[in-house]
Order: C-alpha cells, then structure tokens, then sequence
C-alpha cells in the first residue's frame, strides 16, 4: 500500500471519529472501538490484523492478558492496550498496565489507545511516575499532522527497522530494535523524540 494511501485511510478514520456525537462516543464499549477505529488504525499502517501470527490478540503474559501483541519474524516487536473512547488515558493504572505486561515479556514498547489518544511509552524507563515515560502521544487532531512519526508504527517501518539493528548487530554484537530489549534506556532519558527517522530506533 502507498505510503499515500495509507494516509487517505487514517483520514477517512479521523473525519468519521470526529462526526461522531458525544453521546455516539460515550456508547462506545472497548470492542467496538477496536473494530471501528483501532484496528482499522493498524490495518491502514499495513499490519494484517486478522493474521493471528502477525497481531495475536488476548496473549498471556505472566501478569494477565495482553490485548494485542505485534509480531515481525515472530518476535514481539510491541504491545497495545486498548481502552473504549473516552476513556481517560491519563491514568496511572492504564499505563502501568501497559507497561508491566511489556517489561515483563523483555518487549521496550508499549501502545496505549482509545483511538482518540494513542500513547506511546518506553517500558524500561522505570519511573515512579509511569507518565514520564511516554514516548509519543498522537491524537485524532495530530495523526495527519504527524503522519510522518505515525508512520514509524506502520508494519513497513518496523521491519526495516528490524533489519537495520540486524544487519548493525552483526558487526557489533549487539541489536536495539522493537520487540527486545534496547539501548533506548541505557543513558538515554530525555523522554522526547530521537533523531532517526526509522521506527522508534535508538540510534547506537
């Protein structure tokens, strides 16, 4: 899918989120959310959400249940929470939540969303305050201005990233790609937004 295209669905996405009333918003439950703006999100960043392989719903992990993990190669490359619309994303709870199931699977990102929010946090940034370690925070009114970073969540990203630290691994023993554990907390916590325009990649 062009990279084109993709924008066109994420806007087609964004413009019937915000048709909907407030009343249409707060009837939403978690499921439908997923169905109606979630995982059409994922699918229009080129994931084949309905490939079990590839975006596993509901894995277990030591703590509980996940509600998505997303797989290159088989290998966890991140987790997503998702909550129904309206839900306050600014909880500590959600975020724990999030974050522990990540850390203790050894994956460095964990996704969090209601779609109208989709909140991204570095699960080895062990802080008191889980808050501070958010990565990215999209919105509906930024997902088009900031396509160019959402893009970095897309299946196409992730995989050329995958293969980038790969390929530096093999010179330097050593990886920092999506789904094992980084160098994205080793001496690195400005808590912003690094420099490579690869899929959330810490440079070495």
């Amino acid at each position: 899918m062009p990279i084109q295209t993709a924008y066109a669905e994420v806007e087609r996405l964004v413009d019937r989120f915000k048709r909907l009333s407030t009343a249409a918003r707060k009837a939403y439950n978690e499921d439908n959310t997923r169905k109606d703006f979630i995982m059409p999100l994922f699918r229009a960043l080129e994931w084949d959400t309905q490939n079990s392989v590839e975006v596993s719903a509901e894995e277990k992990v030591s703590r509980g249940w996940v509600d998505f993990s997303f797989r290159i190669g088989g290998v966890p490359r991140f987790y997503l929470e998702t909550k129904r619309i309206s839900e306050d994303l600014t909880g500590p709870q959600w975020v724990r939540q999030a974050m522990d199931y990540a850390w203790t699977k050894g994956v460095t990102w964990a996704l969090l969303s209601d779609f109208e929010r989709l909140r991204v946090f570095n699960a080895e940034w062990k802080e008191d305050n889980p808050l501070r370690a958010q990565f990215i925070d999209f919105g509906v009114d930024t997902y088009l201005a900031d396509f160019g970073r959402l893009w970095w969540l897309s299946r196409p990203a992730v995989r050329a990233s995958c293969r980038s630290a790969t390929s530096r691994a093999s010179t330097r023993g050593r990886m920092s790609f999506i789904g094992g554990r980084s160098s994205a907390s080793e001496g690195k916590r400005d808590h912003g937004v690094t420099e490579s325009t690869e899929m959330l990649q810490i440079s070495p």
